[in-house]
C-alpha cells in the first residue's frame, strides 16, 4: 500500500513540475516542440547574465526547457 501512495505522489509531483515548467516557457499543455523552442529562445535571451539577465532565472529556463523538451520527444 504504501508503495502504490508514494507512486501516485511522484505522478503527482511530476504533472506539477510539467506545469511550472509550461508557465515558466509560457506555452499551453501540448504544444509543440517548435513553439516550446522559439519561447525558450527569447526567454533564455533576455535573461542571460551576460546580458544583464538573473542567473537563477536563466538557469530555471534551461531547467524547464529540459524537462518539456524530454516529454515531448
Amino acid at each position: 500500500m504504501r508503495k502504490y501512495i508514494d507512486g501516485l505522489w511522484q505522478q503527482f509531483n511530476q504533472v506539477d513540475e510539467h506545469t511550472r515548467a509550461r508557465h515558466m516557457l509560457n506555452i499551453e499543455a501540448g504544444a509543440d516542440i517548435q513553439e516550446l523552442t522559439r519561447n525558450y529562445r527569447q526567454l533564455i535571451s533576455k535573461h542571460h547574465p551576460d546580458k544583464g539577465g538573473d542567473q537563477d532565472t536563466f538557469i530555471s529556463i534551461r531547467q524547464a526547457y529540459e524537462l518539456l523538451r524530454q516529454q515531448a520527444a
